[in-house]
Parts: C-alpha cells; structure tokens; sequence
C-alpha cells in the first residue's frame, strides 16, 4: 500500500509538471537576443550553472546559437561543449592578429625564447588582445622540441598557457539565444553583471531580480 501511494504520487506530480510545462509554452512569448559571453574563461564552471539555474527557473526551452553551432542552455555540459569552439575562436583571432601585426617576422632573433614570449604577452596585454593571470612561462619552455621554428614554438607555448588558464583573450563575441523572453531578459541581466564574476574569475553580486539563483532549491 505504502509503494502504491508513493507510485501514484510520483506519477501525479509528474503529470503535473508537464501539464504546466505545456501551458507555459502556450502562453510564453518567443524572442531572440544577442548577448555578449562570459569575458572570463567563456561558459566555464560559473557562467554555465547560473544559465541553467535561469532556464530550470522557468521551465521553458532556451536555445543558445554561436560559431554556427547550437546548445541547449538549460544543460551545463553543453555550455562547456561550446567553449570548445569559443577557444578555437579566440586562437585564430590572436594568430590571425599577430600574422596581421607580422610579429612572427621577427621572431628569428638570438633573444632566449623565454624572453620573445614573455615579451608577446606583455605586448598583447598592453594591447588588450589577452588578460594574463601568470606569466610564469617556465614549464612551457622546459618542454620545447628544438626541431620546431619559432612560430611554432610560440604557437604552442600560447596555446597550451590558454588551456592552462594563465591567459586568456580577449574578444566581443556574443550568442544568439532564443526563447522565453522572461528567460532572455533574467540572462541579458546576468551578462550586463559579467555572469557574476569579475575579470579574476571571483564572485561578485547579482542584483534582487536573479535572487532566487541563491534559493536552496538551486544550492
């Protein structure tokens, strides 16, 4: 008897979500805004969570379209799957910018090579092309295969600092998310408070209109 109510319980609450998800669909009212991305690491740990506490809120469909890809918002592994193409981005806007800038012209010299990069990513940042967290460059170099050229060198050594989270690059990309206007509009107010973070990655506030994100329901 115990298992019968239980069962019918379960199944009586779950009719009612989806009657409720139903009727919010009906209802709701469909738009599209382009939004700028998380300027920290992109859709990391953070940014990607909150988004999809706001979906879950909500109980409706949010589609998120960039680099010609879609994801499904209210699911955090898609967000991660998405900084794939958003770092594949960003390296080929930083190279296609120092080819532009001919920085590699120039990378022939007798300098050590832990200079020539450290010199790169003062230059860049002092650019705004990337924000570095640790110029520590020590390990990179430890492990260079002397057969590369120099280009190649410098491309790894960026690439691998970018996955180990020293730098990161800077860029205006922004994503096409479509949906629930109340959803767009409580995700336009998350990214106008930098997806609550500041430029280090730390926690900063979010404004009483996304305080139900702090509800022990999303803990």
């Amino acid at each position: 008897m115990y298992n019968y109510g239980l069962k019918n319980i379960s199944c009586y609450f779950e009719h009612g979500s989806s009657i409720c998800r139903t009727i919010l669909k009906r209802y709701m009212e469909t738009d599209s805004m382009l939004i700028g991305i998380p300027a920290y690491r992109g859709f990391h740990v953070r940014p990607s969570t909150l988004l999809s506490k706001i979906v879950l809120h909500y109980g409706t469909d949010v589609q998120m379209s960039i680099l010609d890809e879609n994801y499904d918002v209210k699911s955090p592994l898609e967000l991660f799957r998405a900084n794939e193409a958003i770092n594949r981005e960003k390296r080929r806007m930083l190279f296609s910018y120092l080819e532009k800038m001919q920085y590699f012209g120039h990378l022939e010299r007798d300098e050590p090579l832990e200079y020539i990069i450290t010199h790169l990513l003062f230059d860049l940042e002092r650019n705004k092309i990337l924000i570095s967290y640790d110029y520590d460059i020590s390990e990179f170099c430890r492990n260079i295969n002397d057969s590369l050229t120099r280009k190649e060198i410098v491309t790894r050594a960026v690439t691998a600092m970018i996955a180990a989270g020293k730098i990161d690059i800077t860029t205006d990309l922004k994503a096409l998310f479509t949906g629930d206007r109340r959803v767009l509009l409580d995700i336009k107010t998350l990214a106008d408070n930098t997806y609550g973070e500041d430029q280090a990655g730390r926690n900063i506030p979010l404004p009483k209109s996304l305080s139900y994100l702090h509800r022990p329901e999303f803990s």
